[in-house]
C-alpha cells in the first residue's frame, strides 16, 4: 500500500512540498514567523511512507535530510563571513555552535531522543554519551532522557528483584548482595554513559530508592514453610530488617563472619550502610539493629568489639561510612 502511494501519488508532488518546506525554513532563519507543524508535516511523512523494514530512514534521508542539509550549508556560506568580520572570532565560535545545534540537533530533538529508551536498555553508553552531549546543548533536551533513565532503572530493577524472590526474601545476605548489584549496575552505566552528570546521579538515586523500597517481593505469594504450620505467605516489606540480620550476621560471631577479615567485614558493612541511605523506614532498621546489639552484648557473641564501636559511630555520624560521592541525593541522614 505504501509503495502504490509512493510511486503513484507522493512521487509526483514531493518536490513541490519538499521546496515549500525548506522556504519555510530559511524564513525562520531570517527570524521570520512560521508554523513549524508545517515543516514537521512534511518531514514525517518522508519517514512514514518507507516501507523497507531494515531502513525505515531511507526515504526520508535520500530527499527531505538531503535538501535540509543542502539549504543549511547555502544559507551558512552567505551568512558566516559577514558575522565573523561583524562579531570576531569568539563570538563567531559561539553562533556557529548555536547555529549547527539549532539546524541538525534542535529540529531533530523529537526524533534523536525516541533512540533513548532502546540505548538505555542494550546499555548503548557510547551512543548514549554521544546522544547525552548533543542533548545537553538544547534546552530542556536532557529532560527526557532522566524520564528514560529512571523509567528503565525501576523497572529493570524490580523486574530483577522479583526474579530471584524467592531466594532473597528469606536470605538477607542474597538479599543485600542483589540490591548492591543493581546500584554498581546503574551506577556504572550513568558513569559510563553521562559521566556522572548530577542530575543524571539524582535519577539514579531517585529510581533506585524506589526499588529499594518497594515491597512487592514481599507480598508475591511465596510458600514459606513453618514447623506445625505448614504454608503460609511472605509478610509485608522486611527491607530494613533483612538488611538489620544481615549486619548482625556480620558483627556476631557466625561462620560468614569468622571466614571474613575485620577489613572484609566493615567493607560489607558500608555496602550496608550504602543501601540504608536509600531506605525510607530507617527507624524499622534501627530497632532490629538494637534488639541485635543488645543480644551480642548479653551474650558477648560479637566478632570484633571495636568494629561494633566502629558501626556505632557509622550510624550517629552521617555520611561517616559510604560518603556522599556513592550514594549522591539518597534521601535522608543516618543521624541517631
Amino acid at each position: 500500500m505504501l509503495d502504490t502511494w509512493n510511486e503513484s501519488i507522493f512521487s509526483n508532488i514531493k518536490s513541490r512540498l519538499q521546496d515549500s518546506a525548506m522556504k519555510l525554513v530559511h524564513a525562520e532563519r531570517l527570524g521570520e514567523a512560521f508554523d513549524s507543524q508545517l515543516v514537521i508535516g512534511v518531514r514525517e511523512s518522508y519517514v512514514n511512507l518507507c516501507s523497507n523494514p531494515e531502513d525505515k530512514l531511507q526515504i526520508y534521508r535520500d530527499n527531505f535530510e538531503k535538501a535540509y542539509m543542502d539549504s543549511t550549508e547555502r544559507f551558512y556560506r552567505t551568512q558566516a563571513p559577514s558575522y565573523l568580520q561583524q562579531n570576531g572570532v569568539q563570538n563567531y565560535m559561539k553562533y556557529l555552535m548555536e547555529c549547527c545545534v539549532n539546524a541538525l540537533v534542535t529540529s531533530f530533538k523529537e526524533t534523536i531522543l525516541a533512540e533513548c529508551p532502546g540505548m538505555i536498555k542494550r546499555n548503548e553508553t557510547d551512543k548514549l554519551r554521544l546522544m547525552f552531549s548533543l542533548m545537553d546543548k538544547v534546552p530542556s533536551g536532557i529532560d527526557p532522557m532522566l524520564k528514560d533513565l529512571e523509567e528503565h532503572i525501576m523497572s529493570a530493577g524490580l523486574a530483577d528483584m522479583v526474579a530471584s524472590a524467592e531466594t532473597i526474601t528469606s536470605d538477607s545476605e542474597k538479599y543485600v548482595e542483589q540490591l548492591l548489584t543493581l546500584f554498581n549496575r546503574f551506577s556504572r552505566l550513568v558513569k559510563d554513559a553521562f559521566q556522572d552528570d548530577p542530575r543524571f546521579l539524582t535519577a539514579r538515586d531517585k529510581a533506585y530508592k524506589a526499588v529499594v523500597n518497594d515491597a512487592t517481593i514481599f507480598k508475591l505469594e511465596l510458600p514459606m514453610k513453618q514447623k506445625g504450620v505448614g504454608l503460609k505467605t511472605q509478610p509485608e516489606s522486611k527491607c530494613p530488617e533483612l538488611l538489620a540480620n544481615y549486619c548482625d550476621m556480620l558483627l556476631r560471631k557466625t561462620p560468614l563472619s569468622k571466614k571474613l577479615t575485620s577489613e572484609e567485614i566493615e567493607a560489607k558493612l558500608k555496602e550496608v550502610l550504602l543501601v540504608l541511605k536509600y531506605v525510607q523506614n530507617k527507624d524499622v532498621f534501627m530497632r532490629y539493629h538494637k534488639a541485635h546489639l543488645t543480644r551480642r552484648l548479653i551474650l558477648d557473641i560479637s566478632a570484633d568489639s571495636e568494629i561494633e564501636e566502629n558501626m556505632v559511630e557509622w550510624l550517629r555520624v552521617p555520611h561517616s561510612a559510604c560518603g556522599s560521592d556513592q550514594s549522591g541525593s539518597a534521601g535522608p541522614d543516618l543521624m541517631l
